[in-house]
């Protein structure tokens, strides 16, 4: 009968003993044999048990400037598994929380940090605004009357003019044949 000489080695003296390389190596999946009880009511707030879970999941969830690794397949290779493996454990249930869990705290430190630098951001917008950058009109725009905007949408387009917008034009009871004038002349 054949041994398999990475499992098991002889030594001269006949003895059997297991090969080091495989005993070293550490583990990254989920444990061989049944299937534990997943966690009742797991919301995605604690990292998983699993390093390979938690990293697939911190993958779906940054952005890909912010990610570990920069693709599924190094991700895999990291871990020594397969990458149909990495992908069977996108669709697990807790990685799926997790990486929901992770997304939307990402989500919210974005947004304190635009909302802690908006003054900045309003002054440069209204600044380009003033030079004539229509994006930076229609953006302003939908800021300082955003209720208006509800009902219809904007009316700024390429054509009106930075006199338009902010009301630097002329008599607005002119028409275009003059000033008005009384008795319809």
């Amino acid at each position: 009968m054949q041994e398999n000489t990475r499992i098991r080695k002889e030594n001269p003296q006949g003895a059997v003993e297991a090969s080091s390389t495989l005993a070293a190596r550490p583990r990254y999946g989920a444990p061989d044999g049944p299937r534990q009880k997943r966690r009742e009511k797991y919301d995605g707030r604690e990292p998983l048990d699993y390093a390979g879970h938690e990293a697939v999941a911190q993958y779906l969830a940054a952005p890909k400037s912010d990610r570990e690794f920069k693709s599924f397949t190094a991700l895999a290779n990291h871990f020594e598994v397969t990458r149909m493996t990495a992908y069977r454990w996108t669709r697990d249930i807790e990685v799926m929380q997790r990486a929901y869990w992770l997304s939307m705290s990402n989500q919210m430190a974005g947004d304190l940090v635009a909302r802690r630098e908006w003054p900045q951001i309003m002054e440069k917008a209204a600044e380009l605004a003033k030079t004539g950058d229509v994006r930076a009109m229609k953006f302003c725009e939908g800021r300082a009357w955003p209720e208006e905007l509800l009902v219809e949408h904007s009316q700024v387009s390429a054509t009106v003019s930075a006199e338009d917008l902010f009301g630097m034009a002329g008599d607005p009871h002119e028409d275009d044949n003059g000033p008005a004038t009384e008795g319809g002349q």
